[in-house]
């Protein structure tokens, strides 16, 4: 299988992805109270397009082009063994951050967790090992966003059940 052949398989099941999220969250989250305001459907609405719309490029650039410059088809890696050793490892190690975000995020509320997930990827997944930047990124992104969510939009971000900072 070539790579060509894996793209668009994956921006397939991608592009069904996001219409079935795009679908789900216009169906079952209600809109906002009037016209002028963002409730709390438009951030998922907006991801379920933004998913869509990439995975409509990715096929449609994959689908436009054939073959390579040498006009043949460029075949797969050969070593799958190595190719699955080094694609599996992130996988399950950004799957296990976005579970225990999520974890932390009701235990812990925002204010703790996302500072705590933040130097987790840095380190982990970027190896990213100056304490200045590890500080300044966590707490930047951090009060970044509850500056704009909370404070400038009103949009109240999630507070803990063991840990409530607000």
């Amino acid at each position: 299988m070539t790579d060509r052949h894996k793209d668009l398989i994956f921006g397939g099941l991608l592009l069904g992805l996001g219409l079935t999220w795009t679908g789900l969250v216009w169906s079952t989250i209600p809109p906002a109270f009037d016209a002028y305001s963002i409730g709390p459907r438009a951030f998922p609405l907006t991801l379920g397009f933004i998913l869509v719309g990439l995975c409509m490029v990715l096929l449609v650039h994959r689908a436009a082009r054939e073959h390579d410059n040498s006009g043949t088809d460029v075949p797969a890696e050969t070593d799958t063994a190595l190719s699955r050793r080094i694609m599996w490892l992130p996988l399950a190690l950004i799957t296990v951050e976005i579970c225990a975000y999520g974890y932390l995020l009701d235990k812990i509320g925002f204010l703790l967790a996302t500072p705590l997930v933040i130097l987790a990827i840095l380190a982990l997944n970027l190896r990213c090992g100056k304490p200045k930047v590890l500080v300044g990124m966590a707490l930047g992104v951090t009060v970044g966003c509850w500056l704009i969510f909370d404070k400038l939009m009103g949009i109240h971000l999630a507070s803990g059940s063991w840990i409530n900072l607000g």
